[in-house]
């Protein structure tokens, strides 16, 4: 197991998905910033990740900290969905929710937890659809029924050349 042994106080288990690039740069980040926390990386081929779940306390949700891949996600959505529930679920490169419809956001938005943050350093491609999917995974319940009134207030703003700042308003104060 790739991890320091679980036992810390700190509140959890909570979940980071990566992309693969970036996942050991986030365990090395967790030892050098907070090494009292306990973390867990599942992550690798099927023999390891079987290996991985195959620890008690990696099943029992007994790490402060679940790292995990986009890909690793939806290959044991199983485990992260019925396991147990993570406190605080952490989607770097949140970005890559670009479609709610999307097989990964549809992952995602199984995942039962009361704190969800995407972190991102690309801004939105002025694509009323990539806004929906990350506000519909940031915010699940709230924005059931609403896909229409947010197109509404968006409707032609993709095409138009100057800023509007009637509209602007208008999403600001709908967001």
């Amino acid at each position: 197991l790739d991890g320091v042994k679980p036992g810390s106080d700190t509140a959890g288990p909570h979940l980071i998905v990566t992309p693969l690039a970036v996942l050991q740069n986030w365990v090395n980040e967790i030892k050098r910033f907070t090494p009292q926390l306990s973390y867990a990386k599942v992550h690798g081929s099927v023999s390891e990740r079987a290996r991985v779940l195959g620890n008690d306390e990696v099943v029992s949700g007994g790490f402060d900290v679940y790292l995990t891949t986009y890909d690793t996600l939806l290959a044991e959505e199983a485990f992260f969905t019925e396991a147990f529930l993570f406190h605080t679920v952490v989607i770097d490169e949140g970005h890559r929710l670009k479609s709610a419809t999307s097989k990964l956001c549809g992952g995602l938005s199984r995942l039962t937890t009361p704190f969800r943050v995407l972190l991102t350093g690309t801004p939105l491609q002025n694509c009323l659809d990539e806004l929906w999917a990350l506000l519909c995974y940031v915010l699940p319940t709230a924005l059931d029924g609403k896909r229409s009134r947010v197109a509404r207030t968006f409707e032609g703003a993709e095409s138009e050349t100057a800023i509007d700042l009637t509209r602007v308003t208008q999403a600001r104060h709908l967001l």
